[in-house]
């Protein structure tokens, strides 16, 4: 599994990185890659894709394609979409299957949930996102930026979660909806009363949803 981490392209390393692939890495039962990609505002679009890409190339050398999930939550869910536009686009061979915890897919922030989840949720604000993405990029509309707006078709079956107190929801919604739209698979989980990247929190009362990812990894590197 090539696990990319989270912090709005902006915040991260890699031993935040190595702690959730640590667990994902025990549950699962499979070896997980975890790259620390360059953050902005130092490095800004497109680095982060460039750095991901990078190791997505490394892992296909060793392993076959169809073997390999990736996983990400927050920025790192949306950059392992940005990433297989990318592959798409190379002519590379796609992964097996696509894990997409709390995904930040739109960096224009057009879904309504950024407005009427506003007051309910207790991690993230429609500011700080805002920033983020002015620091990553300046075409947060680019496809290679907010997914959403890509053409998904192609795409392996996905795994996507997202907390239903979320401003970010319908950033996981949205992609669902136009994954189903393009002929892909996709199963969404929306988790009441959760809030943004609830996964990699560990709470026994979503242990379900763990199960549900480390089913869908083992199926895949088997």
């Amino acid at each position: 599994m090539l696990y990319v981490h989270g912090g709005g392209y902006c915040c991260g390393e890699l031993e935040y990185a190595k702690a959730f692939g640590t667990i994902l890495a025990s549950q699962a039962n499979a070896r997980v890659f975890c790259p620390a990609y360059r953050l902005a505002p130092e490095y800004p679009f497109p680095a982060a894709l460039n750095d991901a890409m990078t190791a997505y190339r490394y892992l296909i050398k060793s392993f076959p394609p169809e073997k390999i999930a990736l996983a990400g939550e927050s920025a790192g869910g949306g950059l392992i979409y940005s990433m297989c536009l990318r592959i798409k686009a190379e002519g590379l061979p796609l992964p097996g299957g696509l894990v997409g915890m709390s995904p930040w897919t739109d960096l224009t922030a057009s879904g309504a949930s950024y407005k009427y989840n506003a007051k309910i949720d207790p991690s993230m604000t429609a500011f700080r996102l805002e920033r983020f993405a002015m620091v990553y990029t300046d075409t947060p509309a680019d496809p290679l930026c907010s997914p959403l707006f890509g053409d998904l078709s192609g795409l392996p079956d996905s795994l996507l979660f997202v907390g239903a107190d979320e401003i970010m929801r319908d950033d996981a919604v949205s992609l669902h909806e136009k994954l189903l739209a393009a002929g892909c698979r996709s199963s969404l989980t929306i988790a009441p009363e959760m809030w943004h990247a609830y996964v990699l929190y560990g709470f026994k009362e979503r242990q379900a949803d763990m199960d549900a990812i480390c089913d869908f990894v083992r199926c895949i590197v088997r």
